[in-house]
């Protein structure tokens, strides 16, 4: 998946209510959030969004999910609202529909409670139905902060080209009735949330591939904090119950301690399991300038890449990938990179970067029984660094796509090219017709 009210005056309560009405925190998602905001005094201090695209064979990974939930429960300062849809298939005995409501507590650790409405067979991968859900959660449940968990299979920023095994990837994905799947690309997942005109204090990616440069630089206007895992997320999850717990009791937390803590209790979930995992949380306030010295790297390898080329695969081959061998820590990468090169003006570069790197991510965690474990020098965010034989033109087209790769006239998407095939101007031409043929005459 990867995976109480103080009894008081009526004189201060009428204060309580006037401030509420006309004051406002500076930099909060009450702020950004328009209508729903002015809405938010008299509702929640959190909605905690989970969207739950389980018509796959984490079906029953959902279901114990939602047990998880109704440990704890929504309370009078934390809604907890879910849709979610199911695979009878896997799963006997849930709803064949999708189904949507604000979580109850119960103490059945077996069977999810009857809180839900059954609302239709919704396609979970049509992004009008992720608009359409985070809209209804915050009409229903306004709040003065918001946080959204997407919950389904992820590959990180890769598409849901479907038809190959190589390009059957994509987030969010939903199955039908005929056994066809469907999946979100990140860039309609992005469009979907920024549809609902929500800005979130925390969205948290329970899915595999997803801690990455690509995915932050797409989703920095839409929160303050991402959560997320660079390697394949285990099959259960995050920790709700324990997560929950944690938000119910200290309801008053900012959006920073809300992605620390979905951290940190993931990570004893799993410790406690011994389950190899990694998680991490990442401020979206400095993407900007982070992306602005990602593409500032590049450019300077590709001008250099006579000399450097030599560096960049020797970096790479040494430096923690993951399910798919193409995706690398960036820190882990920038490390070692700094030790090949002898170039002053590079390591400079690098030493710029690697510290902006540090000032974005705000929380990052690994667990392995192995202590040599490469997974253990992650670092938490990865980015997209193939080898020749490791993408096809295709791929590197519809990389060249992405927001982070269509913001500056020299990306790392030119890089990634050049290191591919040679040439750091990207051919929209060549890449017809070679979506599946990996090209091998890069280095």
């Amino acid at each position: 998946m990867r995976h109480f009210p103080v009894q008081a005056s009526s004189a201060v309560l009428l204060l309580w209510v006037l401030t509420c009405l006309t004051s406002c925190g500076s930099g909060s998602s009450a702020d950004r959030n328009g209508a729903a905001s002015s809405e938010a005094a008299t509702g929640y201090s959190w909605t905690y969004m989970i969207y739950m695209a389980a018509d796959n064979n984490l079906s029953d990974a959902a279901e114990a999910d939602i047990n998880e939930m109704e440990r704890v429960g929504s309370t009078a300062d934390v809604s907890v609202a879910v849709q979610a849809e199911f695979m009878p298939a896997v799963s006997e005995g849930l709803p064949a529909s999708t189904v949507r409501g604000r979580i109850v507590r119960d103490n059945d650790r077996t069977t999810i409670g009857s809180w839900y409405s059954e609302i239709g067979d919704r396609n979970m991968a049509d992004p009008a139905t992720l608009t359409e859900f985070i809209t209804w959660a915050a009409r229903e449940y306004p709040a003065d902060h918001y946080a959204l968990v997407l919950w389904s299979h992820g590959s990180g920023w890769k598409d849901g080209e479907t038809g190959s095994p190589i390009l059957d990837k994509g987030m969010i994905v939903d199955t039908d009735s005929e056994g066809s799947s469907y999946r979100m690309s990140l860039q309609d997942i992005a469009d979907a949330v920024g549809n609902s005109s929500v800005f979130f204090d925390v969205i948290d990616f329970d899915s595999c591939l997803m801690g990455m440069y690509e995915v932050a630089y797409e989703f920095k206007d839409l929160a303050s904090y991402l959560v997320f895992s660079e390697d394949v997320y285990p099959v259960s999850g995050d920790s709700y119950d324990t997560i929950l717990k944690e938000l119910t009791e200290n309801p008053g937390m900012d959006g920073a301690l809300l992605a620390q803590t979905i951290v940190e209790k993931c990570m004893e979930y799993y410790r406690t399991r011994s389950i190899s995992v990694t998680k991490s949380a990442v401020g979206t306030a400095q993407i900007d300038e982070f992306h602005a010295g990602i593409c500032t790297l590049a450019e300077y390898l590709s001008d250099h890449m006579s000399v450097e080329g030599p560096n960049i695969e020797s970096a790479r081959a040494e430096s923690v990938a993951y399910q798919y061998p193409e995706n690398h820590d960036l820190g882990d990468f920038l490390e070692k990179l700094d030790g090949y090169t002898g170039s002053t003006e590079l390591k400079t570069i690098i030493g710029q970067v690697a510290e902006s790197l540090s000032q974005v991510v705000v929380s990052s965690k690994v667990f392995s029984l192995n202590a040599d474990d490469k997974i253990n020098d992650s670092m938490g965010v990865a980015i997209y660094l193939p080898s020749g034989t490791q993408a096809s033109l295709g791929e590197i087209d519809r990389y060249s796509r992405l927001s982070c790769s269509r913001s500056a006239s020299f990306t790392w998407a030119n890089l990634v090219n050049q290191i591919v095939t040679g040439n750091p101007v990207i051919s929209r031409e060549s890449a017809i017709g070679s979506s599946t043929a990996l090209y091998t005459e890069g280095f």
